[in-house]
Order: structure tokens, then C-alpha cells, then sequence
């Protein structure tokens, strides 16, 4: 009898652990394996690449570079974690673990912001949560930037844009309209841009004199960055990468694809330098001041975001997601809080297979 026993509770057990050392396998192979297996090749030293960063097994955004060029934050399906610089190695993460918030950088890089409709939270470079804040707002968070000039930060989202300061009380509204998708902010506060995707225009207002504001009208930006000083704008989007004077709104010098669609743009924290990434995997340095190139780039996958090092040395470039549809059609249905997150355009109506990267390369700039 116990010998039946045991035989039964050996016949119940044996499929369950079967199962769960399946799904052990699977996970292990689809969040650490299956990436680092399809990098090979992807990162060839004689082709300027220094290494890649890993982060989940889907799209990869490069966010941002620490002051001084230690660290730098990507976002995946690993959520954010942070990066040493020099190898690509994880340091921490930001232990946001399902939440779904989107990450930023402040304009001074000295804090990573975490944001979504109902939390705004400040990290340091060691993973530290600096402040956990409520939005004094009900209408969500679509873009945060921080503004060192008022100790506080801007909130984009469908009411429009607010600036507040360090106790979370509302300093004034900017754009009482809807539509405004990105913000940026130069690395004092002092310069904010906002990118409206309704009307197809980038408002730049210095904030000590709201009254000199810059309008740039019929621009798709799916990319904003002011440069450390804040006296030019870069913006990218599927017509290519351009750049302005903030003063006057004039055009400095741009890089237009060739029958191609721009997948993503760059812009160094001092202004010199211009990138652009497009959809056969080719990624563009351009030198702004001399209008000309320094460097190209071939890529396996299409970039994803495209972040220069703050000594100029090196690009870090995400790699984005190659889609294919089984059994249904592929479609577009925008959703304006998930919109700049990686995969936030698109679904299909049935199934979704994704063959993704994982991963971002870095590319050195030394000898360019």
C-alpha cells in the first residue's frame, strides 16, 4: 500500500516538475541566452564597436550618461538598470520590478527620473530613490524633465505643461493646450522645449523671459535635446535630424535620409556632434559646427536611441525590435501615455512574434 503510494504521489509530482523546470529553461533562455546567442557578430571590433549592453530580450533605449561619463541607463524589458560605461556591465537597477515607469535623464545628468501617471520618483547613479512624488495633477504624466533653475521639474501631459518646484507646488502653466508629447531642458533649467505632435511644432522658452519663445512650426519629432548651454535644439524624426539656435529658431544644419526612414537621432551635451540611425541599421555622425561627416556606422538591427558619451568618445546605440505577424494583420493604434515607449505603436490584431535584440552596442568615437 505505501509502496502505491508513493508510486501515485511520484506520478502527480513527476509532470508538475517537469513543467516548472520547463518554464525555468524557457526563462533562462529567453532573458539570458536567446540575447547574448544573437549578438554574435553584431559587435566587431574592427568596425569601431567597444561592447554590448544587455537589458531583457526585447528594444533597448540608451536614456542617458552620468556627469561624468561612468555610468549610463538603459531601459528594457529588464526594466532600467544602470551601466558601467567602460564595459557595459550592470551596476544596479532601479528595482521598479512591474510598475512600468519611463526613464529620463535631467538636464544636468546628475538624477534619473522615473515617471508615470501617478508617480514621479528621483534616482542617483547608485540606484538610490532620492524622492517619491505624487503628481499635483489627475491629468497623468506623459514627460518629466527636471529644472535645477526653480530646485523643481516640468510635467507634460493632456492638460498641457506645468512647471513646480521642489515641494511639488505648481509654479505656472506654460501650454494650457493638449498634444505635448516631449520635453526637454538644458542642463540649468533655464531653457525648456516642448514638442506638440497635434500641431507639428517645438516651442523653446527660456524661462527667466517667457516672452522671447521660439516657435518651430512642421517638424515630426519623435526625438528632443537641448544642448548643456541651451543655446541649440536638436530634433529627429522619420524625415531625419536637425538643428536649431534657440534664439531665433533658425536652422544650424541637418542630416535628411536618402529614401530612407530615420529611426532614431543623437545630439552631444556640448552641441558638436549630430546622429542619425536609420531603418537598414546605418548610423550617421555628423559635426555640426564643420557640417560635415566623421563618421558612418552599419548596424545588424535598426537603432532604437542613439546617446553620445559626454566626452564625445563613444555613441551608445539601442537596438530595436524586427516584428513579425503570424496570423493577423499588423496595426497602429497610438496610445498617448505608452506612445515613446519602446514597442507603445504597436500591436496586431491577433499575434505578435518578435525577434529582438536584447541588447545595445557602443561604438567608439576615439579616432574619428
Amino acid at each position: 500500500m505505501k509502496n502505491s503510494k508513493a508510486l501515485f504521489k511520484t506520478g502527480c509530482l513527476l509532470p508538475v516538475g517537469i513543467v516548472i523546470v520547463g518554464l525555468i529553461g524557457y526563462i533562462l533562455w529567453s532573458s539570458i541566452l536567446a540575447p547574448r546567442i544573437s549578438t554574435a557578430g553584431a559587435c566587431r571590433k574592427a568596425d569601431g564597436c567597444l561592447y554590448t549592453a544587455f537589458n531583457g530580450n526585447r528594444s533597448v533605449r540608451i536614456i542617458g550618461y552620468s556627469p561624468d561619463g561612468s555610468r549610463f541607463l538603459s531601459d528594457g524589458t529588464s526594466d532600467g538598470l544602470i551601466h558601467d560605461a567602460s564595459n557595459g556591465r550592470k551596476i544596479t537597477d532601479l528595482d521598479e520590478g512591474r510598475d512600468e515607469h519611463s526613464y529620463d535623464i535631467s538636464g544636468d545628468r546628475s538624477q534619473i527620473v522615473a515617471y508615470r501617471a501617478d508617480s514621479i520618483k528621483f534616482f542617483d547613479w547608485d540606484g538610490k530613490l532620492l524622492r517619491d512624488l505624487t503628481p499635483g495633477t489627475d491629468q497623468g504624466v506623459l514627460d518629466v524633465v527636471r529644472l535645477p533653475l526653480v530646485d523643481g521639474f516640468a510635467i507634460a501631459n493632456k492638460a498641457g505643461i506645468s512647471v513646480w518646484d521642489g515641494n511639488n507646488s505648481l509654479i505656472t502653466w506654460l501650454d494650457e493646450g493638449g498634444g505635448v508629447m516631449q520635453l526637454a531642458a538644458s542642463a540649468d533649467g533655464a531653457f525648456l522645449a516642448a514638442y506638440n505632435f497635434v500641431d507639428d511644432e517645438i516651442t523653446i522658452w527660456p524661462l527667466q523671459n517667457l516672452d522671447d519663445a521660439v516657435t518651430i512650426k512642421e517638424i515630426e519629432a519623435l526625438f528632443l535635446q537641448l544642448s548643456d548651454d541651451g543655446s541649440l535644439l536638436a530634433a529627429g524624426g522619420p524625415g531625419g535630424a536637425f538643428v536649431w539656435n534657440t534664439s531665433d529658431g533658425s536652422l544650424v544644419t541637418s542630416l535628411e535620409p536618402d529614401g530612407l526612414k530615420a529611426m532614431a537621432t543623437g545630439f552631444s551635451y556640448d552641441g558638436s556632434l549630430l546622429a542619425m540611425g536609420v531603418e537598414n541599421g546605418a548610423v550617421s555622425v555628423l559635426d555640426v559646427g564643420r557640417d560635415e561627416l566623421t563618421a558612418v556606422f552599419s548596424l545588424e538591427s535598426q537603432p532604437n536611441r542613439i546617446l553620445f558619451a559626454p566626452d564625445n568618445t563613444a555613441l551608445a546605440v539601442g537596438l530595436a525590435a524586427d516584428t513579425q505577424v503570424s496570423g493577423g494583420e499588423l496595426i497602429f493604434k497610438p496610445r498617448l501615455d505608452r506612445q515613446l515607449q519602446p514597442g507603445g505603436l504597436l500591436r496586431t490584431d491577433q499575434n505578435r512574434i518578435s525577434v529582438k535584440p536584447g541588447y545595445a552596442v557602443v561604438l567608439s568615437l576615439a579616432d574619428q
